[in-house]
C-alpha cells in the first residue's frame, strides 16, 4: 500500500512539473520624446507579436516603465488633448461637449504603428522612441 502512494505521488509531480514552461516577463522602461522634447503625458502599449494580451503603461514626463512578455512586439503611443475646434465642456461628462480629446499623435505612431521593439528576457531593457510630426 505504502508504495502504491509513493508511485501516486510521484506520478502526480511528474504530471504537474513538467507542464509548459510559464512565459518570461522583463521590465522595460524608456523614454518617449515627441518633436525632440519629452513627451509630458500619454500611453505606450506593447502588443506582443504571438497574440497574448498587451502590456499598456502611463508616460509621465517623457518616461514609462512596465513589464513585458520576452520577445517582439507592436508599439503604439497616444497622447491626448482637447480638441482644437472643440466648445468648452461646461455641461459635465453627460453633455454633448464631453469627449472632445484628440490623440495628437500620428497614426503611424499608433493605429497603423511601424514601431516595434524585441524585448529580451536578460540585458538592457531601456527602449527610447523619438517621434516626429
Amino acid at each position: 500500500m505504502h508504495a502504491v502512494r509513493i508511485m501516486s505521488l510521484a506520478a502526480l509531480i511528474a504530471f504537474f512539473g513538467c507542464g509548459p514552461a510559464a512565459p518570461k516577463v522583463a521590465k522595460v522602461s524608456g523614454t518617449v520624446n515627441f518633436d525632440g522634447a519629452p513627451l509630458a503625458a500619454g500611453e505606450i502599449m506593447f502588443a506582443p507579436a504571438t497574440g497574448a494580451v498587451p502590456t499598456l503603461a502611463a508616460i509621465n514626463n517623457g518616461k514609462y516603465e512596465l513589464e513585458a512578455l520576452a520577445g517582439k512586439h507592436r508599439v503604439e503611443i497616444r497622447a491626448l488633448r482637447l480638441a482644437r475646434n472643440a466648445p468648452k465642456n461646461t455641461g459635465g461628462p453627460g453633455s454633448e461637449n464631453a469627449g472632445k480629446d484628440e490623440n495628437y499623435i500620428p497614426d503611424r505612431y499608433n493605429d497603423n504603428s511601424s514601431l516595434s521593439a524585441d524585448v529580451p528576457v536578460t540585458g538592457s531593457n531601456s527602449l527610447n522612441f523619438d517621434l516626429k510630426k
